[in-house]
C-alpha cells in the first residue's frame, strides 16, 4: 500500500518579473494547488506602468523544491519527479503519456502566438486539428480517475484560452476550464499581492490577468 502523500511546507515559488503578464504562471499555480502543493508568488520588482510592447508572454521563473527551473513543461515534470504521489500526471502509463503529449502541444502552440493574432477577437490560430483532438481526448478521460483540479492538461488549457488560441477546445472541455477558473484556486490567485497590484494599473487590467478573474468568452 503506497504511503500517504505529505504536503511539503514550501514546495514551489513562482518569481514574478516586472514585465511578467503572469499568463504562464497561472497554470503552474493551478496545477500545484490542485495537487495540494504549497505555492507562492514572489515579486522581483514592481510591475511596469505599461504592459510590454510587443506583449511578451514569459515562461515562469520558478524554484521547485529548491531547484530553479524556467520552462513550463520542465516545471511540471520536476514537480512530478519530486512529489509523484501528488498526482500532477495521471497514474496510468497511457493516460500519462497522452496528457504529456497534449500539454507539450499546447505550450508549443502558445509560444508561437503573436501579438497581432491576440488582437483579433475572432482569430483561430489552431492550425493543428490533430493537436486539438489530442487535447480533447486527454481532457475527456481525465486519466484513471484523476480529479479535474489535478489534471495538468486542464490547467494548460487555461493558458490556451487566456492567450486566445481558439479552436483548441470543444464545449465540454471549455466547461471544465470554466469550472477551474471559477474555483477556489483561481480565486486565491486573484488575491495575491502581485496580481492585485497589476489589476490596479489600467493597461494590465486589459491584459491577460483579467482573463483569470472574469473567465473567458467564446465566439
Amino acid at each position: 500500500m503506497p504511503a500517504p502523500f505529505e504536503r511539503p511546507a514550501a514546495a514551489i515559488v513562482i518569481r514574478v518579473r516586472p514585465n511578467d503578464t503572469l499568463a504562464y504562471s497561472l497554470p503552474v499555480w493551478l496545477i500545484c494547488r490542485g495537487a495540494n502543493l504549497a505555492v507562492s508568488l514572489q515579486e522581483e520588482g514592481p510591475a511596469q506602468p505599461r504592459m510590454p510592447a510587443p506583449c511578451r508572454h514569459l515562461q515562469p521563473s520558478c524554484v521547485v523544491g529548491g531547484i530553479e527551473v524556467s520552462q513550463l513543461m520542465a516545471v511540471v515534470e520536476t514537480v512530478h519527479e519530486l512529489w509523484p504521489q501528488a498526482g500532477v500526471w495521471p497514474g496510468e502509463l497511457v493516460a500519462r503519456a497522452r496528457a504529456r503529449d497534449a500539454c507539450a502541444g499546447i505550450v508549443a502552440l502558445c509560444n508561437g502566438v503573436s501579438p497581432f493574432l491576440l488582437s483579433l477577437p475572432s482569430a483561430n490560430v489552431c492550425a493543428d486539428p490533430e493537436l486539438a483532438q489530442r487535447v480533447r481526448a486527454s481532457m475527456s478521460q481525465g486519466g484513471s480517475g484523476t480529479p479535474l483540479a489535478r489534471c495538468s492538461v486542464t490547467a494548460m488549457a487555461v493558458l490556451a484560452e487566456l492567450l486566445a488560441v481558439r479552436g483548441l477546445l470543444d464545449r465540454p472541455a471549455s466547461d471544465r476550464v470554466q469550472a477551474l477558473l471559477g474555483g477556489k484556486a483561481a480565486s486565491d490567485w486573484m488575491t495575491q499581492p502581485a496580481v492585485r497590484r497589476r489589476m490596479l494599473l489600467g493597461p494590465w487590467r486589459q491584459g491577460l490577468v483579467q482573463g483569470a478573474m472574469h473567465g473567458f468568452s467564446r465566439e
